[in-house]
């Protein structure tokens, strides 16, 4: 059995304007593709010849695409929705050796069937939604 989890805590994200004057800046955290927290998990179970897999992928609610913490700040009635909500991502995966020579594998990608934010087409999710795939592997 396996298991890893990885994060990412964005602290500070200032886009400057000016780069003769380091007072104008404008702060990005919690717009898209910036949110302040993005957890990657993965557990993994092998039994003989067979792995089983899960990943996970967890984004914190952010500003949806277009739309800056500035505006938002400005006037907090500026668009409604402006959020993106959290978001999770799940692949299933296995993998199975049936010989040294042959080896089965597939999953489900995305199989919850997250939907791309509003306004994009990538995040946290691509267009195809949820999708799977098998494959064999033959070694001569």
């Amino acid at each position: 059995m396996g298991f890893s989890l990885q994060g990412t805590h964005l602290l500070r994200f200032d886009e400057f304007q000016d780069p003769l004057d380091a007072s104008i800046f404008e702060n990005r955290i919690g717009e898209f593709s910036y949110p302040e927290w993005i957890i990657n998990a993965r557990a993994s179970w092998t039994y003989g010849d067979l792995r089983l897999s899960w990943a996970g992928r967890w984004e914190e609610n952010q500003l949806l695409s277009g739309i800056s913490n500035q505006q938002i700040n400005a006037n907090p009635l500026f668009v409604d929705p402006s959020q993106t909500g959290d978001s999770w991502v799940h692949d299933i995966n296995f993998n199975y050796d049936v010989s040294e020579k042959i080896n089965v594998y597939g999953g489900l990608n995305n199989a919850l069937d997250e939907e791309p934010y509003l306004g994009t087409l990538s995040r946290p999710a691509g267009l195809r939604g949820r999708y799977g795939f098998l494959a064999v592997n033959f070694t001569i």
